[in-house]
């Protein structure tokens, strides 16, 4: 799958990346590819159920973010390793 992921060029693996650490990364990145994709199809009709959902899709996603970054603070965890696990759209 994670193969097929890169040669349709949704995602971009590292290969020094252990196999451990390859589900979230896949995850993480999908994430971000559908918040990219989702924003797009959003603006194309403000008045749509489409806008609506991504507006819930970005709040979820911004809640789920809040939750990493109070576990992480609260565990101590380094701040490069937090900026790896927030999903971010670019």
């Amino acid at each position: 799958i994670a193969k097929e992921l890169k040669h349709q060029k949704i995602i971009t693996l590292n290969n020094s990346i252990s196999k451990a650490d390859l589900a979230q990364e896949i995850e993480q990145q999908l994430d971000v590819a559908h918040l990219q994709k989702n924003k797009l199809l959003s603006h194309r009709d403000l008045l749509s159920p489409t806008y609506i959902l991504s507006y819930f899709l970005k709040k979820d996603t911004e809640v789920r973010n809040l939750k990493i970054l109070i576990k992480a603070k609260r565990l101590g965890l380094e701040e490069n390793f937090i900026e790896k696990s927030l999903v971010i759209s670019k």
